[in-house]
């Protein structure tokens, strides 16, 4: 139970951080209920793994970084609270959404406490980086960069390794038992993040369609290959978590003008593209999209939130370039467009693969779609923020899955074989938008007023 109390501890920590975080620089999002919550748990992730790069910087332990979260919630708890932390609107509280999130929490937490060890990926690309930067204390690029060690794909972002090594020093013991233990239950408070921004949004609609949006809720998070990568220690969730505070950030903007929820896409969208590789492309196509649907005159607003995200998101991709780590190379030829019939066999088999989706994507893609022509219509019509509000989710999903399907067809790997380990892992930081997608066109079928997520 070690690990298990000592994760707690620190994820407590994280989370006292990240909130300060969020009351100074965003107090105006997500100022309550489970919104806030999830909210510092994502900042709170993003000052450790920050706090772990200065501490590696300058050849502190390891163990000193969760000081900073700390340090920055003393300071900034002594400053007068902020006048739009005391905004008066109160989003109605659903006991039964809360409970299904509440009860998701507590079932992740046990599933990773009790994992045996990890899987292959987890531990050859994410545990073994953990357990040497905990135990040596310093990145051993030298190591790293062996032709012998390129399975452990050292140009992947190093967040969650950092997280990872974060927590094995403080529970003292960096050791690979602790990496078995310590990445599940981060992806375990990452599945809870998730549920409570889920939980945030629906709440605002749950007036317009209470009972659908909970079986929603329910159903959606009983998908079976959430629950399967769980235990593997990837960082599949933990992008998943920013994908979605990306995405419920982004309307946020776009329906009411938040400029603080901007401010926190920017921030989720940056840490993503430090999680994996993929993040950086969810974060360039999430990017296109607000600044086309973002009106003219308020267009001058991005520019900050863009600058925040690409500090956030550009220096691993600087370093790892100017290490040599470059990414395998794509290109698209005649003779790879054959590949087009067998990848949309794939794609259709993996989408209505009970056993991974049950029926998330046979109904979250038709949704999407609908949701899309809604939206332009609309949009074009009228140019209400409301239409931008339902417009960008489903856009953003529909234009994710064939991003995924370009990528696929200029692989420089066997078709069948990256097809058959890969597919259904970069469609796993997908789901809550899959999810977030169908309660936003729940509410429209019913004809429920639009509210912030």
């Amino acid at each position: 139970m070690t690990p298990l109390i000592a994760s707690v501890t620190l994820a407590a920590v994280t989370l006292i951080g990240g909130d300060a975080l969020r009351r100074r620089a965003m107090p105006a999002f997500g100022a309550r209920g489970p919104t806030r919550l999830a909210a510092a748990w994502l900042l709170g992730q993003l000052l450790l793994s920050g706090a772990a790069v200065v501490c590696l910087a300058v050849r502190l332990p390891l163990t000193l970084a969760p000081m900073i979260p700390l340090i920055v919630a003393v300071l900034w708890r002594r400053l007068p609270d902020p006048d739009a932390d005391a905004d008066d609107r109160h989003p109605p509280v659903d006991p039964t959404l809360r409970g299904i999130a509440a009860l998701t929490g507590l079932l992740a937490t046990a599933v990773a406490a009790r994992t045996p060890g990890l899987g292959w990926d987890g531990l050859a690309i994410w545990g073994l980086k953990a357990r040497t930067v905990a135990e040596l204390g310093h990145v051993p690029w030298s190591a790293w960069l062996d032709p012998g060690a390129l399975s452990m794909h050292p140009e992947y972002p190093l967040h969650l390794p950092l997280l990872g090594a974060v927590f094995a020093s403080i529970g003292a013991l960096a050791d690979l038992e602790w990496s078995h233990s310590t990445l599940p239950l981060l992806s375990a408070f990452d599945v809870a993040a998730v549920t409570l921004l889920l939980v945030g949004s629906f709440e605002q609609r749950a007036r317009a369609a209470r009972w659908p949006l909970r079986i929603l809720l329910a159903g959606g998070l009983l998908t079976p290959i959430v629950w399967r990568e769980l235990p593997e220690g990837k960082a599949d969730l933990t992008l998943a978590l920013c994908v979605l505070a990306m995405t419920i950030g982004a309307v946020a903007w776009l329906r009411h003008g938040q400029r603080d929820a901007l401010l926190f896409a920017a921030l989720a969208g940056g840490l993503g593209a430090w999680t994996k590789q993929e993040g950086l492309v969810w974060l360039a196509l999430a990017s296109l999209f607000v600044l086309t649907l973002t009106p003219q005159p308020s267009r001058r607003q991005l520019f900050g939130p863009a600058l925040l995200a690409g500090l956030v998101a550009a220096p691993w991709h600087v370093v790892r370039l100017a290490l040599g780590l470059a990414t395998e190379p794509f290109a698209v030829n005649a003779d790879q467009l054959d590949r087009l019939p067998p990848l949309a066999e794939a794609f259709g088999r993996e989408v209505v693969n009970p056993g991974h989706w049950g029926l998330l994507w046979i109904a979250a893609l038709p949704v999407a779609a609908r949701s899309v022509i809604r939206g332009i219509r609309g949009w074009r019509s009228t140019g209400a923020p409301e239409t931008r509000g339902e417009l960008f989710p489903a856009a953003f999903l529909l234009a994710a899955v064939v991003t995924l399907g370009a990528i696929f067809l200029a692989t420089p790997h066997d078709l069948e074989w990256h097809l058959a380990t890969a597919l259904d892992r970069v469609l796993l930081p997908l789901w809550p938008v899959a999810l977030l997608t169908l309660g936003v066109g729940i509410e429209g079928a019913r004809g429920g007023a639009e509210a912030p997520p």
